[in-house]
């Protein structure tokens, strides 16, 4: 925001901030207020910049950040007469944005520790993992991007991209690969391996889960099962490829929702997998740190969240588990997101020590 309205932002920039203006109304409201007081100061602000960045200052000095040689300046900056006030707005216009940033940027370092995604070297190759409650983001040697969901562990040869492009997962990853027609890019999981030339799919494969989901946003795909090599399915663009037990089952994301199919029990394709408030896909939400689900039972939707919020859950009666839900959650905390629940679906729990115990 700070680097569009001092007209330094790049088209990416601009594009991915527009997205993101797009799908949170409020973040829209305060950004529309942000730009309308940026581009309509008056000498009435300068008190509450003046102070808002010596606030500033005095946080970045608890956080640990040597920015005592600034001190002369402002010091200057408040108590000098009109000609060095005039500098001194000009500094407080390029060193408030200035502070937001390494603020910003502070927080980002403190988050990521906590998250704590870990990287290490075994038999030669590169492991990342992330912990529950955590998500990553990497990019590989190639320039393909990998979004590491909670809970999962990404592999792949310290030569790669010489001369193969392959990983090995085990939990979720949502690929955006670099296209090279003559270096495919190869995921195996436990049960298939999905080859591809440059596109963005995502790849569900918890080892605890009784499906294994392969979903295409653009691009074309070929999955193949590892005990039937002869079995091959290329998917197209907004189709999804479910592995459940020894079962496949391809599964059509429709764009719009509106389409109704009569012969859905037929051929196993379903309609889109969106939430009615949503833009992004039920599959790939977490991407946009968006916790989404849609007609899953209780047994799935508890692995999906003990993942999200690092917490167990134990069901006191079997009944519970096959009970239906759909929900979407954001900054929500784990209280929250169940009592939400429990409203809409009429169940109670208690949760002590990180474990979630759910009973009639």
């Amino acid at each position: 925001m700070t680097r569009k309205l001092n007209e330094e932002a790049n088209e990416s920039e601009i594009s991915e901030l527009n997205i993101l203006l797009e799908q949170d109304q409020d973040f829209n409201n305060k950004a529309n207020r942000i730009s309308a007081h940026w581009t309509n100061q008056h000498d009435s602000d300068e008190e509450f910049l003046e102070a808002t960045f010596l606030l500033h200052l005095e946080r970045m000095k608890e956080k640990g950040f040597d920015i005592i040689h600034h001190d002369n300046l402002l010091e200057e900056t408040i108590a000098a007469p009109e000609e060095s006030k005039r500098n001194g707005r000009k500094f407080l216009t390029w060193a408030i944005p200035a502070i937001l940033i390494i603020t910003v940027a502070a927080w980002f370092i403190t988050r990521k520790e906590q998250v704590k995604p870990a990287a290490l070297a075994i038999n030669g190759n590169n492991l990342i993992s992330t912990e529950n409650g955590s998500r990553t983001k990497i990019e590989l040697p190639d320039g393909s991007s990998v979004w590491l969901n909670a809970g999962s562990k990404l592999e792949y040869d310290k030569f790669f991209g010489n001369e193969l492009r392959e990983v090995h997962l085990s939990g979720e990853a949502y690929f955006d690969v670099v296209r090279n027609p003559d270096k495919p890019f190869i995921v195996y999981t436990k049960a298939a391996k999905v080859k591809v030339l440059g596109t963005a799919f995502n790849v569900r494969c918890y080892p605890e889960d009784k499906k294994i989901e392969t979903s295409l946003i653009h691009g074309s795909v070929e999955v193949t099962l590892n005990k039937s090599p002869e079995k091959k399915w290329v998917l197209k663009p907004n189709e999804k490829l479910v592995l459940l037990n020894d079962y496949i089952v391809p599964q059509l994301r429709e764009r719009v929702t509106e389409t109704k199919r009569t012969s859905e029990s037929e051929d196993g394709i379903k309609k889109l997998t969106y939430l009615p408030s949503e833009k992004n896909s039920v599959e790939t939400a977490w991407t946009f740190n968006i916790l989404s689900f849609r007609d899953e039972n209780f047994s799935e939707v508890s692995r999906k969240m003990a993942r999200w919020y690092d917490v167990a859950f134990v069901f006191k009666k079997k009944q519970l588990e096959d009970m239906m839900l759909y929900g979407s959650f954001t900054t929500e905390t784990i209280d929250e997101a169940m009592e939400a629940l429990q409203y809409s679906f009429k169940f109670r729990y208690s949760i002590k020590d990180k474990i979630v115990t759910i009973y009639n």
